[in-house]
């Protein structure tokens, strides 16, 4: 289904700004371009200074002026970027009257860190110097109309009417969490008809696991290896950006929502064969050098959880797996997993995260925020 359909337009009422900052360098032997682009980068796509995805709009050519709104959230950090590149980047010492309700300097390294969540409007004034302005404008809301799911997971397919597939909004983004059938195809739909809204495909896909999907002949979302995905999608200027990851998948009375803090894995009275209800995860990215893995999460207090890191179909033979117990204190923590007892050939071969309640019949949830090597 090839539709693309973008944000209607946005109207904010703003005081006018002047101001000052940093000047900028040419090249002697090619010139700038008649138009520089200007862009984010920061803690919300990795660094990427290449990456378009945040890049502010300027919609005459002969103007000087490029803005963008998007949703910002607290502890991100970013900078202005310029033609996709770094080198004469602009961080908060070139601001115009940043206000410290809403955003600080980062204490070693001069980036923009938000203090404030909220939906924000960034600019830059391109004049006898470039001046940039980043300004909160309010609280996040939910978009009209919410967000989904459309495509041939569908029954009829292809239906926006329909919301068997809703993404859900927490804390200014929307999650999901969607099995997808090989060679399944999706959009992520605003609106309940191809004529009202607003839909994003895969061009607006700005991370993904290595070789999971790919861009159809119309433009969609397409899996090219079945699984449990997680879709966090951000609302950035007139679109979408659509980040892609692995998904609990869950057994024996467990189930798995997402969130804004991460997976949430769900549990009624565990059993007291701990074993016979899990919830295990995909590890993407493994890397045979590291002897230490790192788990961010959030447990119920004087509970107690095994984390099992495996090798697939291993079968709990020596060398496949290791596993530790952790209590949770009801407040965010991490946990270290070493790796040393295995070799670097075993670790190599470790590519499933588990989760299981050691402690019987209790309920509650765990939410995994994040597992990385240290």
């Amino acid at each position: 289904m090839n539709k693309n359909h973008l944000l209607p337009s946005l109207l904010f009422v703003l005081a006018a700004c002047g101001g000052t900052t940093t000047s900028s360098s040419t090249s002697t032997s090619t010139p700038p371009p008649s138009i520089t682009e200007w862009a984010l980068v920061g803690t919300f796509n990795g660094w990427k200074a290449d990456d378009e995805s945040y890049q502010l709009v300027n919609d005459k050519n002969e103007s000087k002026d490029y803005e963008l709104y998007l949703n910002l959230f607290q502890d991100e950090e970013f900078k202005f970027v310029k033609n996709g590149a770094w080198g004469g980047d602009l961080g908060f010492a070139a601001l115009l009257s940043p206000n410290a309700t809403d955003i600080v300097t980062s204490a070693s390294d001069g980036n923009i860190k938000v203090v404030r969540s909220g939906a924000f409007r960034v600019k830059i004034t391109v004049a006898t110097s470039t001046t940039p302005i980043v300004t909160r404008l309010g609280d996040v809301s939910p978009l009209n109309g919410g967000l989904k799911l459309v495509g041939t997971i569908q029954d009829p397919v292809w239906k926006p009417e329909t919301n068997t597939f809703p993404l859900t909004f927490d804390g200014g983004m929307y999650y999901g969490r969607f099995n997808l059938p090989l060679n399944a195809e999706v959009k992520v739909k605003n609106g309940t008809s191809w004529n009202v809204g607003f839909d994003a495909g895969f061009s607006r896909v700005a991370s993904m696991p290595t070789g999971a999907f790919s861009g159809s002949a119309d433009g969609n979302i397409k899996a090219l290896i079945a699984g449990n995905y997680r879709f966090a999608v951000r609302v950035v200027g007139q679109s979408l950006i659509i980040n892609i990851s692995h998904s609990f998948s869950t057994y024996g009375g467990m189930t798995a929502t997402e969130s804004r803090a991460g997976s949430v894995i769900n549990y009624v009275n565990s059993p007291a064969n701990f074993w016979e209800s899990g919830a295990l995860v995909k590890f993407v990215g493994v890397d045979a050098t590291k002897t230490a893995l790192k788990v961010d999460f959030t447990g119920v207090l004087n509970t107690t959880y095994l984390f099992k890191f495996e090798k697939a179909g291993g079968n709990n033979a020596a060398g496949t797996f290791v596993e530790f117990e952790f209590v949770g204190t009801g407040a965010a923590q991490t946990a270290n997993l070493s790796l040393t007892t295995l070799t670097a050939e075993q670790r190599a071969t470790m590519d499933t995260f588990v989760v299981f309640v050691k402690t019987p019949a209790t309920t509650g949830a765990v939410t995994i925020s994040r597992i990385y090597y240290a």
